[in-house]
């Protein structure tokens, strides 16, 4: 009697089995989802400029509508940074117009140490020297897409004032590195999600 009960216990567990195997085993045979990962800035860029970045920013108008203190200007002022080449000159081509009168010259950096050669604005008379501190770009990049090129307002921040600026093709690398024309302006924190597709 034993014997019978132990085959038919035997029997049934193999049977079962069968028709769990048929059935799948009640698992879901749908394919898991696919992963994504993606290099997102996490911050703003704000960094001084200098002979590495300066030439990044040739040729970007900065309009400043109250004037620029420190080069003695009190109406709309624009400036432009106006020599292109390597990155890597201690010094830049500049031109400044403001009050119907327009100033040239170079600016070197550190700070930025505008040495104006020429000048027809009003109470900026050449030659002179002058030394402006604080002297920084800034770009908007956060939350920007790593590899993805976007359009951005690039300005600068002169003294207490910051510009109104050009808006121009920007890049951010997956290192942090912000580039336009492929030249780095500065670098930014950047971090890395993953999540779920279709």
């Amino acid at each position: 009697m034993k014997a019978f009960v132990s085959k038919a216990a035997a029997a049934l567990i193999m049977c079962s089995a069968a028709l769990l195997a048929a059935c799948g085993g009640g698992g879901d045979s749908s394919p898991p989802p696919t992963v994504t990962t993606s290099t997102v800035a996490s911050s703003n860029l704000s960094t001084p400029i200098t002979a590495a970045n300066a030439t990044a920013l040739s040729n970007l108008t900065q309009t400043f509508a109250t004037g620029i203190p420190e080069l003695r200007t009190t109406g709309t002022t624009t400036l432009v940074f106006t020599s292109t080449g390597t990155g890597t000159a201690t010094s830049t081509d500049f031109r400044l117009s403001s009050g119907g009168g327009t100033a040239s010259g170079k600016v070197t950096f550190g700070s930025c140490i505008f040495n104006i050669t020429s000048s027809t604005i009003p109470g900026l008379v050449a030659p002179l020297t002058i030394t402006i501190p604080t002297c920084s770009v800034n770009i908007p990049t956060s939350a920007g897409v790593a590899g993805a090129t976007t359009n951005r307002p690039v300005t600068f921040t002169l003294g207490a004032l910051t510009g109104t600026g050009s808006t121009v093709p920007v890049v951010i690398a997956a290192n942090g590195d912000v580039t336009i024309g492929g030249i780095a302006v500065g670098r930014v924190t950047v971090t890395v999600t993953t999540g779920a597709g279709s």
